[in-house]
């Protein structure tokens, strides 16, 4: 039996359901999470850069980020990175 996949998203611990395992970080986000603010728009392939997110401190094109290699990663999205006033928006954002 395999250790679950565990996530850190936007500050959230995720338990990932087994049968997503499989997935893109860029399907889960979106289809599991509700997190749409990560966008899909070259097809999967990574040209683009609509996907980025940031894992680990690091940006990650989310489209081509199989969940299976991110076990315990730290992944925070467009919607953690919003902009109180008087603050410099996350180059991210920018």
């Amino acid at each position: 039996m395999t250790d679950p996949l565990i996530l850190i998203v936007n500050g959230n611990t995720i338990a990932v359901r087994r049968e997503c395992q499989d997935w893109s970080l860029l399907r889960y986000l979106r289809e599991e999470l509700g997190l749409t603010g990560v966008k899909q728009s070259c097809d999967s392939e990574g040209a683009c850069g609509a996907c980025n997110v940031i894992v680990n401190g690091r940006s990650k094109r989310a489209c081509l980020t199989k969940l299976s290699t991110l076990g315990q990663a730290r992944i925070e999205t467009i919607e953690n990175l919003q902009v109180e006033a008087g603050q410099i928006p996350h180059p991210l954002v920018q």
